[in-house]
């Protein structure tokens, strides 16, 4: 009665199984094509944002009006304004980051709070290097590092339990539950 039901259910799983590391390896390589080409295109986009920014800073175009957001590292504070070190480039050194030949004079109603501390701007370009800011945002210190660590136990604790439950077949080549042989 089951073969009356489902009769083509050993064949389709036959020619699955005949083709499964096929099928593994055209996902592998339509992934990384995928990844490849939104790595690139997004070179391409920073590579047309840090050209303006760099324009913007030093003052050789006329800034966008549109609001824009930047990250900047906080040199001094005043009382209605704050001078910010732009971040302009990538870079492994974190001195290498930031263009400190051109100071940023930002204005606004609300400040970002410590000197040093790295923020993330947003607003507009004015003339004469001022940057209105509508809004900012910085992370207390130790968030970043508390993600990271709550990030890796959770991948921890993922690979345990999945090498409890499965183990894996290099004659099938796929994951399989293990069995348990205790009779309790």
């Amino acid at each position: 009665m089951s073969t009356l039901l489902h009769p083509f259910s050993t064949r389709v799983g036959d020619f699955i199984d005949s083709f499964r590391s096929l099928f593994i390896f055209s996902t592998f390589i339509v992934i990384t094509i995928l990844g490849l080409y939104s790595f690139l295109v997004g070179l391409e986009e920073d590579r047309k944002f840090e050209e303006i920014l760099s324009e913007c800073l030093s003052q050789r175009a006329i800034c966008p009006t549109k609001t824009i957001t930047v990250s900047g590292e906080i040199q001094s504070i005043g009382t209605d304004s704050a001078l910010v070190f732009i971040r302009t480039r990538d870079g492994a050194r974190w001195e290498d980051l930031f263009d400190r030949d051109h100071e940023v004079l930002v204005i606004g109603n609300q400040l970002p709070p410590d000197i040093g501390r790295i923020v993330a701007l947003q607003g507009q370009f004015l003339s004469n290097n001022q940057f209105l800011l509508e809004a900012y945002q910085a992370e207390k210190r130790g968030i970043r590092e508390a993600k990271y660590i709550i990030s890796l136990f959770g991948l921890l604790m993922t690979i345990i339990i999945w090498a409890r439950t499965f183990r894996f077949s290099f004659k099938n080549f796929e994951f399989e539950l293990k069995h348990n042989n205790s009779d309790a």
